[in-house]
């Protein structure tokens, strides 16, 4: 649909080329070249998705930076737990009856606390240690299971985004388009994303593992008060994750058809390619491509 030339061509506004001289040989004007390089910038990006996402399933992605407090987590419990009764009531040292019995109950309550923290300590273990490898899938699942709808989305968003000063952007680099058009751009795609994927997500085995680790973290902070509550948005750090990781994959697409970018593109494929290659535009070329966007 939208990734498709005429999707293209209806989401284009074009300007009013003025006819001036022989287009074969004049040299392309710089409002011209800005048009020019805007729309093979979408185009190069346009033609890029679909591989991009056919590659997705090598893609992963990282836990947050929280997932560290989950795994030590279960070492300030068993530290914890460690203790011999650090603590216990000065009212035993006078001998009483009274000082000997409170004594004795204190060192039963820390004896329970202790066996319940090295318990509760075990059971984190085993909770973060079915997280890192199934949440790093996460992506490639999600890509896997709403490839289609993902594609239409990014394209419709690339063809509706501005592209300013895009000649001088398309040749800072050979992943210059991909940075600025979607790398840039990844929180705010994410938010065009999330109506389509976020119950993916959150079935996901990676994210049920996450959500299993936190519950149990987060009683054990509220029974033993060693280390506070995390309280996460783990849904959007993993949708913008996924989007960050798509737009590595669309750069590694850019980079590989700038090498050779001849017969790549469906819109104006002579023009995109001088354009990749760096060669001087004309008015021909700024004519051919208002004719494909027209």
């Amino acid at each position: 649909a939208v990734c498709t030339p005429s999707g293209r061509a209806a989401a284009t506004a074009c300007p009013t080329l003025v006819p001036m001289g022989c287009f074969g040989s004049k040299e392309a004007t710089p409002e011209e070249k800005q048009f020019i390089c805007e729309q093979m910038a979408r185009e190069m990006m346009l033609i890029c998705v679909h591989p991009a996402l056919d590659s997705a399933k090598k893609m992963q992605i990282a836990a947050p930076p929280e997932f560290e407090w989950l795994k030590n987590g279960s070492a300030k419990l068993r530290s914890s737990s460690a203790g011999d009764g650090a603590g216990e009531t000065a009212a035993a040292s006078d001998g009483g009856m009274l000082g000997k019995l409170a004594s004795g109950l204190q060192k039963v309550g820390n004896a329970v606390s202790q066996g319940g923290a090295s318990l509760l300590a075990g059971t984190l273990d085993i909770a973060v240690g079915q997280v890192e490898k199934p949440f790093s899938k996460v992506a490639a699942g999600v890509v896997a299971e709403r490839q289609e709808a993902i594609a239409d989305t990014l394209c419709a968003y690339i063809i509706a985004t501005s592209v300013p000063d895009a000649a001088s952007m398309i040749s800072s680099g050979p992943r210059s388009v991909s940075e600025h058009l979607v790398t840039q751009a990844a929180p705010t795609i994410a938010e065009h994303l999330k109506p389509k994927v976020e119950d993916s997500i959150q079935n996901s085995v990676g994210l049920k593992a996450w959500n299993s680790a936190i519950e149990t973290y987060n009683s054990a902070a509220e029974k033993f008060n060693l280390f506070k509550r995390i309280e996460y948005d783990i849904g959007s750090y993993t949708l913008e994750q996924t989007v960050r990781g798509i737009a590595a994959l669309i750069a590694d697409q850019e980079e590989a058809i700038r090498k050779n970018p001849e017969n790549k593109a469906t819109y104006a494929p002579k023009v995109f390619a001088k354009v990749f290659k760096g060669e001087v535009l004309t008015a021909a070329d700024y004519k051919t491509v208002k004719n494909f966007a027209a």
